[in-house]
C-alpha cells in the first residue's frame, strides 16, 4: 500500500504542495465572494480527517492572498490543526487572480450530474458499508435528490423505460428523461441556441417558463378562473361568470401530489413546479395520492367552459 508524502499535524499529506505553513500565516483573500456553511465545513474536516490532504491550499505570490482552499482553511481550524499544505501560484494581474478565485467554485457549479451513475456509487458504498458522508452526502441529503430508485411497476414495460432513463441536472435546474428522448431534446436545443455549454445553460430557464403557461392552460380547460383577467375576458363576452377561483393554493398542491403519484419521478415534478429540489416533494407530496386516482385526476376535461 502506498505511503502519504508526510503527516501534517496528524494528517496524511497525499497532494503535491510547496510547503508546511502555520495556519494562522494564512490570509483569505478579501474579495472573496464564496461562502462555506458551518455544515459543509464539519463534512469536509470529516473528509480531510479521513482520507487526508488532497487537495493543498493555494496561495497567490501577487497578493500573498488565498485563492483556493478558504474551506479547507476553515476545515483545518474546525479540526485544531496547526500546519496545512500550501502551493504558491504566479499571477500576471489582480483581474487574472480574481478570477481564478471566484471560478473556483462556479465552474464547479456548472457541471451536470448523472443521479442514475451516482445511485450505482451510493449502491457499491451501501454493500461496502462505506459511508456516504465521506463523498460529501448525508443520508438524507441523498434521499431527498435521488428518490426511490425503483419503484415497484405493475407493469414490466414501465420497468424498462424507466432503466433507460437519465437525471441531468444544470444549474438549479434537475429533469429526468428517457436516453433517447434527451439525446434527441439536446441536439436540438444545440442547433437552435449554439453549441457552447453556457448557451444551452441559459436557454433551460426560459424554456422552463412554458411549464407555468401550460399549467394555467389546464386550469383553464378545467374551468377554472386564473387570474381577474379571465373574469374580464368573461364579461367582455357577456358571459357571466359562474365559476369561482379555486381555493388558495388548490392547484398547486393537488398537482404535484398526483403528479408524483403516476410518474413516481421527482425531479420531473420539480422541473414543472419550477422547484430548485425535490426536498419538499419528497418530504411533503411522497405517498399523499395513489396511482390510480392520479388517472382520473388528468383525465378530467370539461365539455365546454360556458
Amino acid at each position: 500500500m502506498d505511503k502519504a508524502r508526510i503527516l501534517a499535524d496528524g494528517i496524511e499529506v497525499w497532494c503535491a504542495y510547496d510547503k508546511l505553513v502555520k495556519v494562522d500565516e494564512l490570509i483569505p483573500h478579501p474579495k472573496n465572494p464564496n461562502t462555506h456553511p458551518q455544515n459543509q465545513i464539519k463534512i469536509l474536516a470529516q473528509n480531510i480527517r479521513y482520507h487526508g490532504w488532497r487537495h493543498p491550499i493555494t496561495v497567490s505570490k501577487l497578493s500573498g492572498f488565498i485563492v483556493a482552499g478558504h474551506g479547507r482553511l476553515e476545515a483545518a481550524q474546525e479540526l485544531g490543526v496547526s500546519i496545512v499544505p500550501v502551493e504558491y501560484q504566479d499571477f500576471v494581474s489582480e483581474d487574472n487572480e480574481l478570477a481564478v478565485l471566484v471560478g473556483d467554485n462556479r465552474l464547479a457549479e456548472l457541471s451536470s450530474l448523472d443521479l442514475n451513475s451516482l445511485q450505482d456509487i451510493v449502491d457499491r458504498f451501501k454493500e461496502d458499508d462505506f459511508e456516504t458522508i465521506l463523498a460529501g452526502y448525508e443520508p438524507t441529503d441523498l434521499d431527498a435528490l435521488l428518490g426511490d430508485k425503483k419503484p415497484n411497476f405493475e407493469d414490466e414495460a414501465e420497468k424498462e423505460l424507466s432503466q433507460s432513463e437519465v437525471t441531468i441536472q444544470a444549474g438549479i435546474y434537475r429533469f429526468r428523461m428517457s436516453q433517447e428522448d434527451f439525446g434527441v431534446w439536446i441536439d436540438k436545443l444545440k442547433q437552435e441556441v449554439g453549441f457552447d455549454k453556457e448557451s444551452v445553460i441559459a436557454e433551460i430557464p426560459r424554456r422552463l417558463s412554458k411549464y407555468k403557461k401550460r399549467r394555467r392552460a389546464a386550469m383553464r380547460r378545467a374551468g377554472l378562473l386564473v387570474t381577474i383577467e379571465d373574469v374580464r375576458n368573461l364579461a367582455d363576452k357577456g358571459i357571466p361568470a359562474k365559476r369561482k377561483v379555486p381555493p388558495h393554493n388548490c392547484f398547486r398542491h393537488s398537482f404535484p401530489s398526483y403528479d408524483i403519484a403516476l410518474h413516481r419521478n421527482f425531479q420531473d415534478t420539480a422541473l414543472k413546479l419550477s422547484h430548485k429540489g425535490t426536498n419538499i416533494l419528497f418530504e411533503h407530496y411522497r405517498g399523499i395520492a395513489k396511482k390510480e386516482d392520479a388517472e382520473k385526476y388528468f383525465n378530467i376535461y370539461p365539455s365546454k367552459m360556458s
